[in-house]
């Protein structure tokens, strides 16, 4: 077990090394800071002095070094905008973001759980054809219509959610389900698939053939062992909310990181398009982390296969 955690700590690390190494030069292709910072009429002098105290007048391998060391102490320097610690400026905004997505994850799982179950178990049957279209709408329609459509419905033309803006329970309730809306589809199908395929499994007729009840069968067997892979898919669209809901918090004018993103990326604030990105890939990787921890605990067959590796 041992041998397995070091294993997935090791490709966590390199991978979180890598995310470094990209974002560090994106953004440094990406534009001059310098020309949004300074006044229209500045002189040479004073972009190349303002140049110099930010650092960008170094050579790149340099300020990439500088970089790494810096951010492997958690300090990825001042806002070139705002003048604050970039690291803070991220995590001030994370607690809007975890409350999206909490929210997003609890619509998608209220609504794909008994979806999936139902539309394995009456495959074929009405409640099945009637349930697929959620599956398929939910798939194919894009976070920024759904989220338009959403404003326009239920905001503009119905007044019963605002249209944007944080503050209670009814402005989560729009941006939760459009964000939570893709979660949904790939959930619910995931959890149908995974019942479809144990459903028709040995252990399943045999109990049958005992005498259990289908409830009992249901509960008891098939949703303890076909929920197995479905951990995969809530881990990763956990982490999907939390570092992919740019488009949802633009919209709703949600003071999230992702908005925050947008924001940095425009006004090219590298330190803290860097943190963003690297605190994002850090909530991914750990998410996916968790998720093989959580299969090597229930399944020991992983572990040993980790063992080998």
């Amino acid at each position: 077990m041992v041998r397995f955690i070091l294993n997935r700590l090791a490709q966590a690390a390199l991978s979180l090394f890598g995310v470094l190494t990209v974002v560090f030069f994106a953004v440094h292709i990406a534009g001059d800071p310098v020309r949004l910072l300074v006044p229209q009429n500045s002189s040479a002098a004073d972009i190349a002095r303002l140049s110099r105290q930010l650092g960008l007048d170094r050579p790149l391998v340099d300020q990439y070094w500088t970089f790494l060391v810096h951010a492997a102490h958690g300090n990825f320097g001042y806002s070139f905008v705002l003048d604050q610690p970039a690291l803070g400026i991220v995590l001030t905004r994370f607690p809007n973001t975890v409350e999206l997505a909490a929210g997003a994850l609890v619509f998608a799982l209220s609504l794909a759980i008994p979806i999936g179950i139902l539309s394995a178990v009456f495959r074929g049957k009405w409640i099945e054809r009637a349930l697929m279209p959620v599956i398929l709408i939910g798939q194919s329609m894009p976070v920024f219509w759904s989220g338009i459509l959403l404003i326009l419905i239920f905001a503009v033309h119905w007044h019963v959610f605002p249209s944007s803006g944080q503050g209670g329970l009814r402005a989560l309730i729009l941006p939760s389900v459009t964000l939570g809306s893709l979660s949904l589809a790939t959930i619910a199908r995931m959890i149908r698939g995974s019942f479809l395929e144990h459903l028709n499994r040995e252990y399943v007729r045999t109990a049958k053939a005992k005498g259990a009840s289908a409830s009992r069968v249901l509960l008891r067997h098939v949703f303890r062992n076909a929920f197995l892979p479905v951990l995969t898919v809530l881990g990763m669209e956990t982490a999907n909310l939390l570092g992919g809901a740019v488009i949802a918090e633009e919209i709703f004018a949600w003071p999230g990181i992702g908005q925050l993103t947008v924001q940095a990326v425009q006004s090219l604030d590298f330190p803290v398009v860097e943190a963003v990105v690297l605190f994002a890939a850090t909530i991914y990787i750990l998410a996916n982390l968790a998720v093989d921890l959580l299969y090597g605990v229930v399944d020991p067959r992983l572990r040993h296969e980790g063992n080998q590796q």
